[in-house]
């Protein structure tokens, strides 16, 4: 990942959406890849209290995302990512989307 004058770019080569774009290794989920994630649902205290379903797309790498078993979801940058990003740390499930045969 990297910044550019305006937006965070990924492996891809095109900005990252805050919310919507992971990190992945691409030995597994290759870069460009559709996903269907359960996120942790966390309260401020890091309670659990759901699940939420969404949409992501891999669009980066990263150096310590060395297995299937972990993705970095990006949040944006600052105070504002990080609170975010804390919102949803912990366990969860993923599906690659492929197209039907």
């Amino acid at each position: 990942m990297k910044m550019s004058d305006e937006d965070v770019i990924g492996a891809g080569y095109f900005p990252l959406t805050a919310g919507y774009s992971v990190a992945v290794d691409p030995r597994y989920i290759p870069i460009g890849a559709t996903l269907l994630a359960e996120l942790p649902d966390m309260d401020a205290a890091g309670n659990l209290k759901g699940y939420t379903y969404r949409i992501l797309f891999a669009q980066d790498r990263g150096g310590a995302i060395l297995t299937t078993k972990r993705l970095d979801l990006y949040c944006g940058v600052g105070k504002q990512g990080l609170n975010e990003a804390r919102k949803i740390n912990g366990l969860g499930r993923l599906w690659v989307l492929l197209p039907k045969q």
